[in-house]
């Protein structure tokens, strides 16, 4: 044959050099599942949600082609478990409005999300609201009368405002006069209207609301069932080809996946979690056989096996911070689950909040459960004492963010006297595990599983 000889020869590749190829694409893909599977990258579009999100497409296009006042487009009530894809499928509505107000289908129209869970009050909301419509901040009482201005006025160019309240059930007062007024101006206003979407996870909760609330609130409902194991694993499956990471996962791992985390809180989150960690220890198999050379003979598996899922499970209830967090006494587990629950509420997950932010969060949460136990909260140099010790055995870590810093200002003090307060390695899931089954279990029940997808 031609170029057969010795001289036309063609050099043959160097040894392993298509072998160190695959590998660094399995790598690469590994890096990419623990990226999409971090938390922070569970918003989005979640699948297997169709029937729920054309429910709720259809009454936000009610809310905008409808003229004047129409109590029937005005509230919506959006309710199931955590993690059952609630707030997600909402915002993929949303988006799907904007879209379409971008070609012209659709009206102009105002969106503002709050978050009941992250203020500091229920009157917060108030101001929330404005801000969100205006750009303009005012006090609770002073935006009140703003809005009640706004939506009660009977002339004027017409408009429309789409209000996201997400864990509304925050907002219950003893006299529920934040959730009246909110849901009652759609049913006064004339010409600037409101549109509501409450998202709670109890599902009875306008039933537990007094009967002037319940009658504005209406009766159009949307529920969100538990994921099964079928829809859970296809979310897994989806994000994972979606971002390029497909093959990283055996099939019958993502199925494992699925299936202990439908056999426990049925919650999606969990079960990216869960993916996460067993991505990041193949990740560091494959790192740490590239380093040291690796023995030819005996490749490590380059996707995530079934194993590799059992002890993901395993690591996430036995790590040394999960038995730390397991013995917290009464104060201790209350900074612990307020910081979660203030990092999940204020999308901080990967940074740490100020001391006086913190005090705030746990009266909160001591005055919301009414326990003796971690009632009263401590003064403010006695927390300050009581998170150097948390900080001493590692529980929590305290961080001075350097002057100038955008965190400098969040610590809670111009000078930098005030060091910001963070989870130490474990995120909000983690806290649940180590407290959700023990004395403090009433505690992450209330305010620590019923967090946003």
């Amino acid at each position: 044959l031609k170029g057969s000889s010795e001289g036309d020869a063609v050099a043959a590749p160097p040894p392993g050099g298509d072998q160190s190829d695959e590998a660094e694409q399995a790598r690469a893909k590994l890096r990419t599942a623990v990226q999409i599977m971090a938390m922070g990258s569970t918003l989005g579009e979640m699948s297997e949600r169709e029937p729920e999100k054309k429910a709720i497409s259809k009454f936000l296009k009610g809310s905008l082609t409808t003229s004047g006042p129409a109590s029937e487009n005005s509230a919506m009530f959006v309710a199931g478990p955590p993690g059952s894809g609630k707030t997600a499928t909402v915002m993929k509505c949303v988006e799907g409005l904007r879209a379409e107000r971008g070609r012209g289908k659709l009206r102009d129209f105002n969106f503002v999300e709050v978050n009941a869970m992250g203020l500091k009050s229920p009157y917060d909301a108030y101001s929330m609201l404005l801000y969100g419509m205006t750009g303009v901040s005012l006090p609770p009482p002073s935006a009140a009368a703003a809005l009640e201005k706004h939506f009660t006025k009977r002339e004027g160019r017409e408009s429309v405002t789409i209000l996201l309240l997400d864990e509304m059930d925050y907002l219950v007062t003893k006299k529920q006069t934040v959730l009246y007024n909110l849901f009652d101006w759609p049913t006064r206003s004339k010409v600037n209207r409101l549109c509501i979407l409450g998202i709670a996870n109890t599902i009875n909760l306008p039933e537990r609301l007094l009967p002037r609330v319940q009658s504005r609130m209406g009766m159009v409902r949307v529920t969100f069932t538990a994921y099964n194991v079928g829809q859970m694993k296809s979310i897994l499956s989806t994000r994972l080809k979606a971002s390029g990471a497909g093959g990283s996962f055996e099939d019958g791992a993502v199925e494992f996946a699925a299936r202990k985390t439908v056999g426990g809180l049925a919650d999606v989150r969990r079960a990216f979690l869960v993916c996460r960690v067993a991505a990041e220890k193949v990740l560091d198999r494959l790192e740490v056989n590239v380093v040291g050379g690796g023995d030819a003979e005996k490749k490590p598996a380059t996707s995530v096996t079934v194993r590799d899922v059992v002890e993901a499970v395993k690591a996430l209830k036995e790590s040394p911070q999960l038995k730390c967090l397991a013995r917290c006494t009464d104060a201790e587990a209350l900074v612990v689950v307020s910081l979660a629950s203030l990092l999940v509420s204020t999308g901080r997950e990967e940074g740490g909040v100020g001391v006086a932010e913190l005090r705030q969060k746990m009266a909160a949460v001591a005055a919301g459960l009414g326990r003796k136990e971690y009632l009263p909260v401590p003064p403010f140099p006695a927390l300050v004492d009581l998170l150097n010790r948390m900080n001493d055995s590692r529980v929590i870590v305290l961080e001075t963010p350097a002057p100038g810093n955008a965190r400098h200002v969040a610590a809670g003090d111009r000078r930098g006297t005030w060091p910001l307060v963070m989870l130490n390695g474990t995120d909000p899931f983690e806290v649940e595990d180590a407290l959700g089954t023990g004395k403090h279990h009433l505690l992450v029940e209330r305010f620590l599983k019923k967090q946003k997808v």
